[in-house]
């Protein structure tokens, strides 16, 4: 979490990409690797048309399967932005930025946004920057969070046997 262009508050959380395929994969008895690209494919139908009530019973039941870890992950954010209001005696966030492969999935930034009370966008890092047409696209965007942040880290304050 920020504070204006400070971050003030970082909790890594394990619920992700690998959560929701597991899920899936679980409930659909799928191999996990299957029920991936379905997701992805599924997904990419939903973005494409910009409009979920299209989504079929594959889709639904999929998005279901996912409900629980979506719900934990919702409950993790939750609680994280308690701890920011009360530690740093802030207001609630009022946008949450999703960064990588999910956070083009409108169905997780509704379902996040509805459970939060806030707005949900997926992030993009390298919005403006030219001559990078393909590597900045909406869906891939999200993925180059990591890249974009480390290389605004100060290197020079990199102690010498951490860094690579």
């Amino acid at each position: 979490m920020a504070q204006g262009d400070q971050m003030v508050f970082y909790k890594h959380i394990e619920i992700g990409s690998a959560s929701f395929d597991a899920a899936v994969a679980k409930r659909l008895d799928l191999p996990p690797g299957e029920a991936a690209q379905m997701r992805r494919r599924l997904a990419a139908r939903i973005a494409d048309t910009d409009d979920s009530s299209d989504e079929d019973n594959l889709g639904q039941a999929a998005f279901d399967a996912m409900r629980p870890p979506l719900e934990e992950l919702a409950r993790e954010l939750d609680m994280c932005m308690r701890y920011y209001v009360v530690t740093f005696r802030g207001t609630r966030p009022e946008t949450i930025w999703l960064t990588g492969g999910e956070s083009t999935n409108a169905r997780v930034r509704e379902t996040l946004a509805a459970t939060l009370g806030g707005l949900c966008e997926a992030a993009q890092p390298l919005a403006g920057v030219m001559g990078l047409n393909e590597q900045t696209r909406p869906d891939r965007s999200g993925e180059w969070a990591v890249a974009a942040g480390l290389s605004l880290y100060d290197a020079a304050q990199v102690p010498q046997e951490a860094s690579v």
